[in-house]
């Protein structure tokens, strides 16, 4: 165990980081207490990679944001004295054993990343108590330990605290934590991905860094960029290669990118990368035909020139893409030809694996049959490095047959968020408790998760890497609800966390006064929480979009409500108006116009069950004269009809 005295900090073995701040006021023996670090110094020992002294910045800006200075940061040796009878933050890399004997450490130690926070309380006026974050030989585990500490400050304005005494032990239960990020859909920023500058990749890394990932999927559309490249696809290109640098340099994580098999774009027609719409450009080729196999690698090559630098290059088997009657053997050629790319023009192709992103496979039988003749094929005839994803039992089956279990990565697509659906949250944290454990118990090394929509999908992808944490995502006092909550604000959190909660609830009433409380907060400069450091004025948008989302649930609530106690046709015609104003000015806001526009439960099914009995009781041309039509067309006036004629249609059980 760490000892202290007035002048130094001795460390047994290896150095740890150590966090001294004052203690105001002193706590008697056993009670617990809060300790300030206003005022602190920050001593950073030496040589920690940029990743450590990226986390260390950070919590100098979230103390800075709250107290209006930043620490000062010392480079020193490890074991340096501590600056006595004042706060100050020492950090260095050590052993958490040292710190903690916990069952974290015992279990698998061979995950890097682990960490332990200790915090305990001197009682002497003179004695300031130890904070210190630990990690388990990897500077990763240091890098997280800072991050965590982060949240667990109690900050306020003027002020920045943490509990004492206090005891943390954490590790990854699995090594590659990955988030994909899907850019398929066009429509509005900052929801749409492919609008993304290059600002707005660092910031989603770095939020991504902060909730536990430590790996990023990227699809750069290189089905939409012509070949050869135009200077805009170019430069529009090269942004994916920063990004990953940045995952590199700045975050230590990888980074990945995707493809598809056999599809391509000829003519841009002028429309910039942003605006073009997937299918209005693909084509695909039968790479069953030579010179179609050699003009899908020529396409390609442009990425893997452009982009040299990723950990890691997958190629999904269809969806999009495909050719039918095309044997599996075909979709192998592609995969080959990819490797060879990855060999040609990677920085580290040794190191650079090929992924076989296992979907619905390609081939002439069955999908079993096709992803099995797929895989072996893989093994039989691609160089690796490899890797494959897992998800379906068709794919496990596989990866099973060919001993591929550790070069598997778990994703199961949809769980976090469906795709194509409109940017709307449903809440699933019960679901991913349950689902995203698979990997855990099945000895997997890898996971992955997808977002269309990161921005409204915040509380499940924190649940997401809580559950790949070992964490639990329902605690009520630290899950994924509350801890999003704490981030996004520094009070009120529990307003926050109560409205989201209240989208998986049926109180009209609730949900509409959340909305209000939660539209002030958004606008309360004073009310930011320290994501705010990370995420800019993101932080806004997200408090703003959950008021819009509890808005639209409370007013399909309503007009079920309205409709359950037989209201006239006046009054379910003007609470049908105000949900279809609701959902229609989201729409505009998001820019959202494709698939499943309206899908979601919270949203769409108190109107569409309450329309169906309508629909039994008066009879479809009666609901549809008398109040849907009325409330569409009041609506149309002042919304843009392609947000409101499909939604119509989709709640009225009409295609």
């Amino acid at each position: 165990m760490i000892r202290l005295s007035r002048s130094r900090v001795f460390v047994p073995g290896s150095a740890v980081l150590l966090i001294v701040a004052a203690l105001a006021p002193p706590a008697s023996a056993g009670q617990a207490a809060t300790v300030s670090l206003k005022g602190c110094t920050i001593q950073l020992v030496e040589g920690q990679p940029a990743y450590v002294r990226r986390a260390v910045d950070d919590l100098g800006a979230v103390i800075e944001m709250f107290t209006g200075a930043r620490p000062e940061v010392v480079e020193v040796k490890p074991g340096t004295a501590m600056i006595p009878n004042r706060p100050g933050i020492g950090i260095g890399i050590g052993t958490a054993t040292e710190l903690v004997e916990g069952a974290h450490f015992r279990e698998k130690p061979e995950l890097g990343e682990a960490f332990a926070i200790f915090a305990e309380g001197k009682g002497a006026p003179n004695s300031a108590p130890l904070v210190s974050i630990a990690s388990y030989e990897d500077p990763a585990g240091l890098k997280f330990g800072v991050l965590a500490l982060i949240r667990r400050l109690q900050v306020s304005p003027g002020d920045v605290r943490i509990d004492v005494p206090l005891t943390v032990e954490a590790r990854p239960r699995i090594r590659t934590r990955s988030m994909y990020a899907h850019l398929h859909w066009a429509y509005n920023n900052p929801y749409s991905l492919r609008t993304w500058s290059l600002e707005d990749w660092k910031r989603y890394v770095d939020l991504l860094a902060h909730l536990g990932f430590n790996c990023m999927q990227m699809w750069p559309m290189m089905e939409l960029l012509p070949h050869p490249l135009s200077k805009e696809d170019e430069a529009y290109l090269k942004k994916y290669a920063e990004i990953i640098d940045y995952l590199h340099e700045q975050r230590g994580m990888k980074g990945f990118v995707v493809s598809c098999p056999n599809n391509i774009t000829e003519d841009s027609r002028g429309v910039p990368i942003e605006k073009r719409e997937y299918f209005d450009f693909e084509r695909l080729l039968d790479p069953a035909d030579p010179a179609n196999l050699k003009r899908i690698l020529e396409h390609r090559s442009d990425l893997y020139r452009t982009v040299p630098n990723a950990d890691g290059y997958s190629v999904i088997d269809s969806d999009p893409g495909g050719w039918k009657g095309s044997p599996a053997s075909a979709f192998v050629d592609i995969l080959a030809g990819h490797r060879g790319l990855i060999d040609k023009h990677g920085k580290r192709p040794a190191e650079q694996p090929l992924i076989y992103w296992t979907w619905m496979s390609w081939g002439t039988g069955t999908r079993a049959q096709n992803i099995d003749d797929a895989v072996g094929g893989m093994v039989d005839r691609v160089r690796p490095p490899w890797m494959i994803t897992v998800f379906w039992p068709e794919h496990i089956a596989a990866c099973e047959k060919y001993g591929l279990k550790d070069k598997a990565i778990h994703f199961p697509y949809g769980l976090i968020e469906n795709e194509p659906c409109g940017p709307l949250t449903d809440l699933r944290i019960e679901l991913l408790k349950r689902e995203a454990r698979w990997p855990i118990d099945h000895g997997l090394q890898a996971a992955q998760g997808n977002a269309q929509t990161p921005l409204v999908q915040l509380p499940n992808i924190v649940a997401y890497s809580m559950v790949l944490w070992g964490e639990d995502p329902t605690d009520p006092a630290d899950g994924a609800v509350p801890r999003l909550a704490r981030g996004l604000v520094c009070r009120d959190a529990d307003i926050v966390a109560q409205g989201w909660m209240s989208l998986t609830r049926e109180n009209a009433e609730e949900s509409l006064g959340l909305a209000n409380q939660i539209r002030d907060l958004s606008t309360d400069e004073t009310a930011r929480g320290p994501l705010a450091v990370i995420i800019g004025n993101w932080q806004k948008r997200v408090l703003e979009d959950l008021a819009f989302m509890l808005l639209i649930h409370g007013r399909a609530l309503r007009f079920a409500d309205a409709s359950s106690d037989s209201a006239d046709h006046a009054t379910l015609t003007a609470e049908l108006t105000d949900y279809l104003l609701a959902v229609g000015t989201w729409l505009e806001r998001t820019g959202y116009h494709n698939r499943g526009m309206i899908a979601h439960k919270p949203y769409y099914d108190p109107v569409a069950k309450a329309l169906a009995d309508l629909k039994a009781r008066l009879g479809d041309e009666a609901i549809q004269a008398g109040i849907v039509q009325p409330a569409a067309d009041a609506v149309r006036k002042k919304v843009d009809p392609k947000f409101i004629d499909p939604v119509v249609r989709a709640i009225c059980g009409k295609p």
